[in-house]
C-alpha cells in the first residue's frame, strides 16, 4: 500500500477591517509624519515671531508719531491736581446732603464717599416746572405765575408786578439754594469727585451720579430763568444776572473725564443756555451786569472738553492693552466681561482664554487699530490749536466683514461717538451767539444804535469775533426789520446759507 502525501493548504493572512485607518496611521506614525510636523511647527513659530515683530513695530511707529505732535498716551496727565476742600466748591456745606459714605473698595475705584444729587434736587428745586421749563420759550410773566404759583384757573391774573412778587414768594427755598450754591462757587474749582491713581471706577455708579447732576442743573436752570424775570420786572437787574451767573458756572462744573460726564456737562450747558436770547433781549439789563455774563459765556469749552475727553480716553485704551500684553489677568476679565453685555459683531471672540492665546503681535495691531481709527477717526476731525471741525461726516459703523485679527478688539470708529462731537458744536455755537447779543447790546447803549458790522464789536466789548467751527468764518449777522439783532452759525453743510445753519438767534423753532 502506497502512502499518499498530503500538503497542507497555505495560511491565509487575515485583512484588516478598516484598510484605510491602518493606512493614515501607519502615516501618522511614521517618520515622514514626524519631519512634517517640525517644519510646520517651526514656520508655526517664525510666523508667530514674525507676527509679534510687525505688530509692535508698527505700534511703535503710530505712538512716535502721536507722541511727536505734543499729545499724550499716558492717562494721568489728563486726571486734575487734587484741590484742597477749603478751594473746592464741590466740598461747600451746601453739597454735604450729595455726600453719602461708603467703604473704599476696588470695584468703586477706592473712593470713600459717592455723590447723590436727589436730595439737593429735592430740598431746593422740587417745586420748579423743569420739564416745563425744557418744553417751552416763554419770557412772559403770566406764564410762569400760573404754573409755578398753581394759578392755572384764575382768569384774571393780576398786575406783573404783583405777579413777580408771588413768584419769587414761591421759589424762597430755590432761592436759598442758589444763594448757597452761588457762594460754592466764588471758590478757584470744582471737583465733584476725588481723583484717584486709580483707571476707572464702577461704570453704572457712574452713569447714576452724574445723571442725577444734570436733574439737579435743569432745576437751577429753570428757576434761575424764572426768578431772573421777576427781577428785572422790578427793575434789579443785578439780582437777576448774579442768579443767572450761579446756573452758568454750575452747568460747566462737571469736569469729570469720562464719556458720560463729558455728555452730561454738554446737556447741562445746553439747558443753561437754551433760554438764555430771550432774557438778553429784555431792556432792564444794566450794562455792568450784561458785561459780567458776557465774561461768563465766553469760558465755555465744551468742544475742547469733548476732545480731551477723547485724548484721555485714548490713553486709558493704551493703558489697557499694553496690561493685556504683558498678560495681566484683571485686563483679559474686563475684556472678557465687556463681550458678555455688548452687541458688537465681535462679541462671541472676546473670550478669556481665546485673549490669553492671542500673539502679542495681533494685540499691539489692535492698540494700534485704536489710535489711528478708533477713537482717532473723531480726534482727527477736530483741530484743537485752530478751534475748527475739519470733517462733518460721520464715520461709517463697523460691520462683521470689516473685522480681523488687527481690529477685533479696539475700538471702530462710532456714529454715536460722532452724534456728541457735533452736538457739543452746537452748544459751543449757542453760548458763542449769545455772548454777541451781550455785546450787541452794550454797543447800542454806548452809541445808540447797532453796528453795521460785528468787526466793530472788537476791542471795544469783545476781545475778539467767535467763528463758526466749520467755516472758520465770523457768525452771520444782520439787522432786522423791527431793529433786533439776527444771527446765525455753524453752516455744518457748507451751504452758505444762513437759513440752515444750525444755531440761529432769534431761534427758529
Amino acid at each position: 500500500m502506497s502512502s499518499q502525501t498530503s500538503e497542507s493548504p497555505p495560511a491565509r493572512t487575515a485583512k484588516p477591517l478598516f484598510p484605510a485607518t491602518t493606512g493614515i496611521l501607519r502615516f501618522v506614525f511614521s517618520r515622514r509624519m514626524l519631519y512634517l510636523l517640525i517644519v510646520m511647527s517651526t514656520l508655526l513659530a517664525i510666523a508667530w515671531q514674525v507676527e509679534n515683530w510687525r505688530g509692535r513695530a508698527r505700534w511703535e511707529k503710530t505712538k512716535a508719531e502721536i507722541l511727536a505732535t505734543g499729545e499724550s498716551l499716558d492717562w494721568r496727565t489728563f486726571v486734575p491736581e487734587a484741590l484742597p476742600d477749603e478751594e473746592n466748591a464741590a466740598m461747600h456745606p451746601v453739597f454735604d446732603v450729595t455726600i453719602v459714605p461708603q467703604e473704599p473698595t476696588q470695584r468703586n475705584g477706592g473712593y470713600a464717599f459717592k455723590r447723590d444729587f436727589e436730595p439737593l434736587e429735592k430740598r431746593y428745586f422740587s417745586n420748579i416746572p423743569g420739564d416745563l421749563f425744557r418744553r417751552e420759550s416763554h419770557a412772559e410773566l403770566d406764564f410762569w405765575w400760573r404754573n409755578v404759583c398753581d394759578n392755572s384757573g384764575i382768569e384774571q391774573p393780576p398786575e406783573s408786578q404783583r405777579q413777580a412778587q408771588e413768584i419769587l414768594a414761591a421759589t424762597r427755598d430755590s432761592e436759598a439754594g442758589i444763594e448757597l450754591i452761588s457762594e460754592a462757587f466764588s471758590r478757584p474749582g470744582c471737583h465733584w469727585f476725588p481723583y484717584h491713581e486709580q483707571l476707572e471706577d464702577d461704570g453704572v455708579l457712574r452713569i447714576s451720579q452724574v445723571s442725577q447732576f444734570a436733574t439737579v442743573s435743569q432745576g437751577l436752570a429753570a428757576a434761575t430763568f424764572i426768578r431772573a424775570l421777576c427781577h428785572l420786572e422790578n427793575d434789579d437787574s443785578h439780582a437777576a444776572a448774579t442768579e443767572l451767573l450761579t446756573s452758568l458756572h454750575f452747568s460747566q462744573s462737571m469736569n469729570d473725564r469720562s464719556i458720560i460726564g463729558t455728555l452730561v456737562n454738554i446737556t447741562t450747558g445746553d439747558i443753561a443756555c437754551r433760554h438764555l436770547p430771550l432774557l438778553l433781549s429784555l431792556p432792564e439789563w444794566s450794562e455792568q451786569d450784561l458785561k459780567a455774563i458776557s465774561d461768563c459765556l465766553s469760558d465755555s469749552e465744551f468742544l475742547d472738553q469733548l476732545y480731551q475727553t477723547l485724548c484721555r480716553t485714548r490713553a486709558a485704551g493704551v493703558y489697557y492693552f499694553n496690561a493685556l500684553i504683558n498678560g495681566d489677568q484683571w485686563a483679559i476679565d474686563q475684556v472678557a466681561e465687556m463681550g458678555k453685555h455688548r452687541e458688537w459683531p465681535q462679541s462671541k471672540l472676546l473670550r478669556a482664554e481665546l485673549i490669553s492665546a492671542l500673539p502679542r503681535g495681533w494685540l499691539y495691531q489692535n492698540m494700534n487699530n485704536l489710535t489711528t481709527r478708533g477713537l482717532s477717526i473723531n480726534l482727527q476731525h477736530y483741530d484743537f490749536e485752530s478751534k475748527r471741525i475739519v470733517e462733518t461726516q460721520a464715520p461709517k459703523p463697523p460691520t462683521a466683514r470689516d473685522l480681523s485679527p488687527y481690529n477685533f478688539l479696539s475700538s471702530s470708529p462710532d456714529p454715536d461717538l460722532w452724534k456728541v462731537f457735533k452736538k457739543s458744536a452746537i452748544v459751543q455755537s449757542q453760548w458763542d451767539l449769545c455772548r454777541l447779543l451781550c455785546a450787541l447790546e452794550r454797543h447800542r447803549r454806548v452809541h445808540g444804535e447797532l453796528p453795521e458790522k460785528l468787526e466793530a464789536l472788537v476791542p471795544e466789548f469783545l476781545t475778539e469775533l467767535p467763528h463758526d467751527y466749520v467755516t472758520g468764518l465770523p457768525p452771520h449777522y444782520r439787522i432786522g426789520a423791527g431793529g433786533e439783532a439776527e444771527l446765525a452759525t455753524l453752516d455744518w453743510e457748507k451751504t452758505g446759507n444762513p437759513e440752515t445753519f444750525l444755531c440761529r438767534v432769534p431761534s427758529s423753532e
